[in-house]
């Protein structure tokens, strides 16, 4: 009996360290993947840069935005498998101390309930910083769709002829006017309503 707990936590070792160095080998691959993306994004931005100091600032803030969204995901992806990987550990010592419980004599439940109920509670806090992580990822996103929106709108203006540059830039001025207001009105409104779920 004593050889078979033995055993099992020899398993459940030997299995966590397999799952560890997957995990590892697994982070290294996707990170060498997107710092690769980053790096042609940035180059590309970099390459396509004017001499207009706003659409240079707008193209670096793009370049970092990117770089961010970059790390979100990278950090999104570490916390969601780090989550499935406590949480099928928390499984498995449940599952083992019913499966000891039927087998043996011995009243080893109790700890594996407790041990299980811990890694499950630390599961669920690693979900927790998954769904924070995502929504900043979808922020970053949202706004790198709406920089990258308005730096084509700028480089459409160039195409214009010349005596209509001043009316587009006008305009295209307005809608970030009319964009900014929309966003701090739904910003306004989460808010108030956080309030009064609260």
């Amino acid at each position: 009996m004593v050889l078979d707990v033995v055993s099992m936590i020899i398993s459940v070792l030997v299995g966590s360290t397999g799952l560890s160095v997957a995990q590892n080998l697994i982070e290294k691959r996707v990170k060498k993947q997107e710092n690769d993306e980053v790096t042609r994004a940035v180059a590309d931005l970099i390459g396509k840069a004017t001499d207009d100091d706003i659409v240079n600032l707008m193209l670096k803030n793009v370049a970092e935005l990117r770089e961010y969204y970059v790390i979100s995901k990278s950090h999104a992806n570490k916390s969601y498998v780090s989550a499935l990987i406590a949480c099928i550990f928390g499984f498995i010592l449940y599952i083992t101390g019913i499966v000891l419980m039927i087998t043996t004599s011995q009243n080893i439940i109790i700890y594996t309930t407790t041990a299980g109920t811990i890694i499950e509670i630390v599961s669920g806090l690693f979900f927790w910083l998954y769904k924070t992580t995502i929504g900043q990822l979808n922020l970053y996103h949202e706004r790198l769709g709406t920089t990258e929106k308005y730096l084509i709108a700028i480089q459409l203006v160039d195409r214009v002829s010349e005596d209509r540059h001043d009316e587009m830039y006008k305009h295209i001025m307005e809608c970030v006017l009319i964009d900014n207001r929309i966003k701090e009105e739904k910003n306004l409104k989460e808010n108030n309503d956080n309030k009064i779920n609260s």
